[in-house]
């Protein structure tokens, strides 16, 4: 099913009042008025928050003041700490499992948490989000923004080696399916890190030797010799990085995904581990015309016409500093629709499925709830011929009883059972009628949805009824 484009509510901008030293008034202004239809398809997220009222162009709720520190931009943790932090992020954020992914890849992002002594809070934020979306999230997108937390509070850190491996490659492991498997993924990561395997030990050899020394322990000597090349191996891993990381200046970054005639633009900006990124700057031109700006860290955007968009984006850093602008050129050229045989018989109150079908792309699907559907976009006289496909789930018997109408009074009824099963069936129905308008097919017995296409219809006199 398509989704509604250009519906979904943003705050427009938000005024902070502070009521006392413990909570403050919040009231976020939206772009959209909040009519009783946009409202009846809204759904709220309210954690950590109360006394919440919506009125006709914002929301306005209370909030508790966190006397803490954001967690965005600070990064002088220990390794153990940061560890530990990344645990009880993702204990957080499983409780958001249930929500919609909208909501989870707002509530999961890095500015939304504090630390209160040294306590990893979540701030509480109100989303508010419409149900229709123009473009289908997946559990990478949220793998992706886990990442992102977790690799930014990694950074540098070379004692974090395997943590770092893990979630860089987290949002390609296919074997994820809920944050427990992470927090498991994670206990193993940081047992092989931080643990030695048991291991069974032999006695210490003693070797007489003709020096001054008379024993040696050739265990100690080569742990020696371990532990020397480890601290060799690792000073010149931390003096490249220390390097690396004076010349690795601030650079900005996207990806480009398009979901039909959307496309999703999803900033992988870089920045050096003492900074955070605090504003994006989007422009996107059109034959070296501006067209439009925006301001967030990823963008859902429509072309309305094709050509070359030439799409731009700077980054700034917390200290004020802006990154070089990177160019992407996205080819927009509109995609033809599709088309299927069944929406020449104009079917009103059929649904449709595209997982089965015969011909075209997709066939009507007939649930046990659902009843009828009708076509009332020709006329038709004398010898009736109905033929379709049918196909099911399972072997089960369905009666399908065929109604026509003469301007909206009953003409013919008759009534035919259907043998359905797992392969495409082709039936015939034919019957006689006076001159009918509309055409009625109902379904009963049927004990799971049924699939119907590749239909045709014919008689002594069909003829197009013109609209």
């Amino acid at each position: 099913m398509r989704r509604e484009r250009n519906v979904n509510l943003s705050g427009d901008y938000q005024k902070i009042t502070k009521i006392n030293k413990h909570y403050i008034r919040n009231e976020i202004y939206f772009n959209s008025v909040l009519t009783p239809s946009l409202l009846a398809r809204t759904r709220m997220h309210l954690p950590n928050l109360s006394d919440y009222q919506m009125l006709e162009d914002r929301a306005v709720y209370i909030s508790p003041v966190l006397l803490g520190k954001p967690l965005l931009g600070k990064n002088d943790f220990s390794s153990s700490t940061k560890v530990e932090i990344i645990n009880t992020y993702l204990k957080i954020i499983r409780d958001f499992e249930s929500l919609p992914l909208f909501m989870q890849l707002n509530l999961v992002r890095a500015e939304n948490f504090y630390l209160v002594d040294d306590e990893l809070i979540h701030r509480g934020v109100l989303i508010i989000e419409d149900v229709d979306f123009t473009y289908q999230l997946t559990m990478q997108h949220l793998l992706r923004a886990i990442s992102k937390f977790a690799l930014d509070l990694i950074d540098k850190d070379l004692s974090l080696f395997n943590f770092k491996n893990y979630f860089r490659n987290l949002p390609n492991n296919t074997a994820i399916f809920s944050i427990d498997n992470i927090i498991e993924d994670v206990k193993e990561v940081y047992i092989n890190d931080l643990f030695v395997e048991d291991t069974q030990f032999l006695p210490e050899e003693e070797v007489i030797v003709t020096s001054g020394f008379k024993y040696f322990n050739l265990k100690f000597v080569s742990l020696m010799l371990i532990a020397l090349v480890l601290i060799g191996t690792t000073s010149f891993a931390m003096r490249q990085a220390i390097q690396i990381k004076a010349v690795n200046d601030m650079t900005a970054l996207f990806k480009v995904e398009r979901v039909e005639d959307n496309y999703l633009f999803l900033d992988e900006s870089y920045s050096p581990s003492n900074q955070t990124i605090s504003q994006w700057e989007w422009n996107i031109f059109l034959a070296g015309e501006l067209i439009s700006q925006h301001q967030s860290s990823s963008i859902n955007t429509t072309f309305a016409q094709e050509g070359d968009y030439q799409v731009v984006l700077k980054v700034k850093d917390s200290s004020g500093n802006w990154s070089l602008p990177y160019e992407q050129t996205v080819r927009h050229k509109a995609q033809p629709a599709q088309s299927d045989e069944l929406d020449a018989f104009g079917f009103h109150l059929a649904q449709y499925s595209e997982e089965y079908y015969q011909t075209g792309h997709k066939s009507i699907q007939v649930d046990p709830g659902q009843t009828s559907f009708y076509t009332q976009n020709i006329l038709l006289s004398g010898q009736v011929n109905l033929g379709f496909s049918i196909k099911s789930g399972s072997e089960q018997s369905v009666e399908l009883t065929v109604i026509g109408y003469q301007a909206g009074q009953e003409i013919i009824r008759q009534s035919i059972e259907l043998s359905a099963s797992r392969a495409w069936n082709n039936q015939q129905l034919r019957f006689e009628t006076a001159p009918i308008d509309k055409l009625e097919l109902s379904f009963s017995g049927q004990t799971e949805a049924i699939y119907l296409d590749n239909f045709s219809i014919q008689s002594n006199q069909a003829i197009q009824k013109e609209e």
